[in-house]
């Protein structure tokens, strides 16, 4: 029985409760609900966000360079010494205050050339936050099914167990009616102890599992029932498809593809700075006692207490100490790094593409043989129910066939919870995991 339920999840899921904030014990009862926490508390994503907020900083930097101009507030102290004779002499110490800006009209294209630089770089921080946000997404959504596949598993055991404990009362009644012998019994006390094994081996991977999804989540706890869902999305009809779509969405290749961009526009801010580059710049101070003196006596009628300029400087550089040449050759040293780093991401994910496709099928067909399995055994087991009730074949007979079939149920339960996994992890190879929508699977 298959029930939809359309769940969106995006930054706004959950408008109005703050998870981060509460000091209560969280749970969460569905993936959706786990991905939005997760994406709110977890550290690895939260340590990228801030990442991902400095370079956002960096392009706004760049952007204030070229837009601001400059303005320096100053103030000095100036001794102004002055003589009529040899014998007359006098000596003051004055101060001007003033203030200054200054504006690069033309750079040789370096301020524009770096905001466009920073620009692709803040690009590529933002497919890397994607990625490593993917990376942490897809943890949580393995780490969920792994623990519904655990505690299934852990029921599962509970229950072969209480099977085994009455394989060994049979035996014991059957070894001292003489129907089994000493070493017979011996194998079903063996039996029990190896199913009390297997419980405990499965209840220490549940717990586990729940201490994984707790940190994954950042602090949420699993409700005592969880929800499965699959994510609702076109999966291309052949490998080839598959592994183009991957190619062209895959955050990891459009952020070394932006970082290849802004390596390229390196190259050109170190070639801008062999250009000219024009300034202007606006001035104004306080005049000194010498300077409104000197000012009197050219021109009484218009005293004035400040001094103001307006000044255009041109500026070409020939040499700055080998700087210039020493930023092309690095410039081309990054680009070449870039360049290699755009086909070592086109090969990892054509390579990863092609692995979970060719996973992802094989697991639908283990899960298809384990349906199989489940069914002969079920089969088995009702067939001996009837033969037990028409006396053909032993108590200790049917719950054997009883035992093999929970058996067959935990090999179902892990296959069918790697194929989900897997289906989630085709997602991640070719797109987005924090923008999903679910079916509930019952």
């Amino acid at each position: 029985m298959l029930k939809i339920g359309v769940c969106f999840v995006s930054l706004f899921c959950c408008a109005g409760s703050s998870f981060a904030l509460s000091k209560e014990r969280v749970e969460v009862s569905t993936l959706c609900k786990a991905i939005e926490f997760a994406k709110k508390n977890n550290a690895q994503i939260n340590l990228e966000k801030e990442k991902l907020a400095e370079s956002k900083a960096r392009k706004n930097a760049a952007v204030a360079s070229f837009i601001l101009p400059d303005v320096t507030l100053s103030y000095s102290l100036k001794s102004d010494k002055s003589s009529d004779s040899i014998v007359d002499y006098s000596s003051d110490l004055n101060g001007t205050a003033g203030v200054q800006a200054q504006m690069n009209l033309f750079s040789g294209f370096s301020d524009v050339t770096q905001i466009a630089s920073t620009d692709k770089l803040d690009q590529a921080a933002q497919h890397d936050f994607q990625n490593k946000e993917n990376e942490e997404l897809l943890k949580v959504i393995e780490s969920y099914y792994n623990l519904i596949a655990a505690r299934e598993v852990y029921s599962i055991n509970v229950k072969s167990l209480e099977i085994s404990k009455k394989l060994l009362e049979q035996a014991q009644l059957r070894f001292k009616a003489g129907e089994l012998t000493k070493p017979e019994l011996s194998f079903a006390r063996y039996r029990l102890a190896e199913q009390e094994a297997i419980l405990k081996s499965s209840e220490a991977e549940l717990i586990t599992e729940e201490e994984s999804f707790f940190y994954l989540t950042g602090g949420a706890y699993a409700a005592e029932k969880l929800e499965k869902a699959q994510p609702n999305f076109a999966i291309p009809a052949s490998q080839d498809e598959f592994v183009s779509l991957a190619l062209s969405t895959n955050p990891y290749v459009r952020s070394s593809q932006k970082s290849m961009k802004a390596a390229k526009l390196g190259k050109n801010i170190a070639l801008a700075d062999f250009a000219p580059s024009v300034q202007l710049t606006l001035a104004s101070r306080t005049k000194t006692e010498v300077e409104k003196k000197q000012q009197q006596i050219l021109d009484p009628n218009h005293p004035g207490d400040y001094l103001s300029t307006v000044s255009l400087t041109a500026t070409l550089p020939i040499m700055s100490k080998g700087r210039s040449l020493y930023k092309m050759m690095s410039s081309n040293i990054a680009e070449s790094k870039a360049r290699i780093g755009v086909k070592d991401s086109n090969d990892q994910v054509e390579r990863m593409a092609i692995s979970t496709w060719n996973i992802y099928h094989s697991s639908i067909l283990e899960v298809k043989a384990r349906e199989q399995a489940v069914a002969a055994a079920r089969d088995r087991f009702e067939g001996s129910q009837q033969g037990y009730k028409a006396g053909a074949i032993t108590t200790s007979d049917m719950l054997d066939a009883e035992r093999d079939l929970s058996r067959q149920e935990v090999s179902y339960t892990k296959a069918y919870s790697k194929m989900l996994s897997s289906l989630y992890r085709l997602k991640y190879v070719v797109g987005d995991l924090s923008q999903l929508n679910f079916s509930n699977v019952q």
